[in-house]
């Protein structure tokens, strides 16, 4: 299979057949180097999965990453003929093994909306938040807070793709990601990914001196969601919906600096180790008619878990 960027204006095109991970930015580091101020430092990143499909994943850039017109905040597929732009330069995606294509399935509403479902998976949902963000918009402005955003998604997308995980999107000071994977081999990997943007967040208040240490609420769930692009004609809004979804929502609104992790009932007993972390707790949730189980830990006794296995 060959896969390749192809830049009409140049006329130069870059073979990525090689590459897993083929990053595009402003720095010279990058695999794809474009030297202009619409080019954040490091952009994007284009990867090509086992079964050789390959996704475009934007890093939280300042003027976008678009496929076919349409900004991306998932990682989304790519096929052979699709435009894809990092800020202002377009480079058409050529590939061996991936023709143009539509969803396989869908559901035409009679309001002429179309929904497309990929179909239902069961995931484990990853909602974190900042905290006391509106104060601090309030206290420093929204230059400094746009600027500190862009930090915090570009760097929030890179812990997650290291460990596997996909972000459905940001919104706002938050980051909603998932995990579809045979079994729950992979939630270790989703209670590392949280503590180190933790970490990463943490880190990056101190570099900005704001008037406050920043601080993150988590809560992970697992269920059965319905995963596909829904959106009007012409639209795509690759998007992740279920109960479980919502439900993730809800716990991370109760994080607070004694409960900043909440895991549901499923999460936990899937995990294969570290169930003594966790305490049980009984939680109201709006939307729900009878009380919910689940269990919380703070950060430290998730750090200390970790470095005792």
């Amino acid at each position: 299979m060959t896969a390749s960027l192809y830049n009409k204006d140049t006329k130069k095109t870059w073979d990525i057949s090689a590459f897993r991970s083929f990053k595009v930015g402003r720095l010279a580091e990058n695999d794809l180097s474009i030297p202009d101020t619409w080019i954040s430092r490091r952009h994007a990143m284009l990867q090509c999965e086992s079964t050789n499909k390959y996704y475009v994943i934007d890093l939280g850039s300042g003027n976008g990453t678009f496929v076919n017109g349409t900004r991306i905040i998932t990682p989304t597929q790519l096929y052979s003929g699709d435009v894809v732009s990092f800020g202002k330069t377009d480079f058409i995606f050529q590939s061996t093994e991936n023709s143009t294509q539509q969803p396989s399935s869908a559901i035409q509403s009679s309001d002429d909306e179309t929904v497309f479902y990929v179909n239902k998976q069961k995931a484990t949902i990853l909602v974190c938040d900042i905290h006391r963000f509106t104060e601090l918009s309030e206290l420093i402005g929204n230059e400094e807070v746009s600027h500190l955003l862009q930090s915090w998604n570009r760097l929030t997308s890179e812990i997650i793709i290291q460990f596997k995980g996909q972000i459905d999107k940001f919104i706002g000071d938050a980051v909603l990601a998932f995990w579809i994977h045979e079994g729950h081999e992979h939630l270790p990997g989703v209670l590392s990914a949280s503590l180190l943007i933790q970490k990463m967040t943490a880190r990056l208040g101190l570099k900005r001196n704001l008037p406050f240490p920043l601080t993150i609420g988590v809560a992970i769930n697992t269920g059965d969601i319905m995963l596909g692009n829904i959106g009007g004609t012409g639209q795509r809004d690759y998007t992740m919906i279920g109960d479980a979804v919502n439900t993730a929502f809800r716990f991370e609104s109760l994080t607070s600096t004694t409960k900043e992790i909440i895991i549901g009932q499923e999460t936990y007993n899937s995990l294969p180790s570290g169930k003594q972390l966790f305490t049980q707790q009984v939680f109201d949730l709006k939307g729900k008619k009878d009380k919910i189980e689940a269990y919380s830990t703070t950060f430290s006794q998730l750090e200390h878990g970790l470095k005792g296995k």
